[in-house]
């Protein structure tokens, strides 16, 4: 679900108890499963989200039974339905373009302001309950990164299904940059790259999640059409008409002050910073160059990756070369989309 697998059940009509009792857990198989399940079934079972919003307010003793497996279900259910609400808009959005009711989109709103304030409180509950501050974080960026744009129409846009898939998903992206759910967007996927350095055992599932994050900073450069140009809305920041008057916010830095200014009106120049280049200091990355983008995400993951044991040394390396022919393939990506004619 949190990998952008299309879901086989409508997650808000999901109804499942949480946490599952040991024996739901240990179950040998799905029949077993089910007949334990039916057995166990009160009278009313809560929807997910009434779950998730309740979570912060749940003691060990009301059914906490199994913390850590009840914290990774919360989790999972979570990226699903975030998931979910993707499939959801993108069906709103071809109505709406086909002349359908302007609430609808309202109602996308709605549906995106349910699903952060759910965020935040799987973060409370991560964080009382666990206390891993780092972890909890880094997973907190992944949803919020997840939530403010669909990871599956970036990999469309890198040509995951094609140059055809491609120039399509450019021309329904191509104004996504200039919009705040963009800028949270690439603001949670510095946050990634941040965290990531500072998690002491890394899993495999964390470092799918940071080359994701490399996904949705490419897309944003490859979809950026201003670079160095007239910045999206000038009117909002005073004396200052391009991107080369702005001062710079690290993506992968600590201000959030400094973030949320960005977020909103985007009085800010989004750069990555990378100390993983020798004893010369950290290097600065452009967002208006993927190449540089991709190369500083790879650098990341190779650094830490190094020093870790129990990683798979196919898999970090499997995901280093897709970034780097990510990268190579930057700049003929970026001529071929910008040319493409409107629809």
């Amino acid at each position: 679900m949190t990998l952008n697998v299309r879901p086989s059940t409508t997650f808000f009509e999901y109804r499942l108890p949480s946490p599952h009792p040991r024996s739901l857990w240990l179950a040998k198989s799905s029949t077993q499963w089910k007949e334990l399940y039916l057995s166990r079934l009160p009278g009313r079972t809560p929807k997910v989200m009434e779950l998730l919003a309740s979570m912060p307010n749940i003691s060990a003793a009301e059914g906490f039974c199994d913390t850590p497996h009840s914290i990774k279900l919360a989790f999972h259910l979570l990226g699903g339905m975030i998931v979910d609400h993707h499939l959801f808009a993108i069906g709103l959005r071809s109505a709406s373009l086909s002349g359908g009711e302007n609430n609808e989109l309202e109602s996308i709103r709605i549906r995106r302001m349910e699903l952060k304030t759910t965020i935040q409180s799987f973060e409370q509950a991560f964080d009382r309950v666990l206390g891993t501050a780092n972890i909890g974080l880094f997973i907190v960026s992944y949803l919020s990164m997840s939530l403010m744009v669909s990871i599956e129409n970036i990999a469309i846009l890198a040509g995951k299904e094609g140059e055809e898939e491609s120039r399509r998903m450019y021309q329904i992206m191509k104004f996504w940059p200039q919009t705040p759910e963009a800028r949270e967007a690439i603001w949670h996927a510095g946050q990634i790259l941040r965290f990531f350095t500072l998690i002491e055992c890394m899993t495999s599932f964390q470092i799918v999640i940071v080359y994701q994050a490399g996904l949705v900073l490419l897309g944003y450069s490859l979809l950026t059409s201003i670079r160095e140009d007239a910045i999206t809305h000038p009117q909002q920041i005073p004396n200052i008409t391009t991107t080369r008057d702005l001062p710079i916010l690290y993506l992968n830095g600590t201000s959030i002050t400094q973030a949320e200014a960005f977020i909103h009106d985007g009085s800010y120049k989004p750069m990555l910073q990378s100390s993983c280049r020798g004893a010369d200091g950290p290097a600065t990355t452009s967002l208006g160059d993927g190449c540089d983008v991709i190369q500083t995400v790879s650098e990341i993951i190779v650094d830490r990756a190094c020093n870790s044991e129990g990683l798979s040394p196919r898999l970090v390396n499997g995901l280093v070369k897709l970034l780097n022919d990510l990268g190579a393939a930057t700049r003929t990506s970026e001529y071929d989309l910008q040319r493409q004619p409107e629809l």
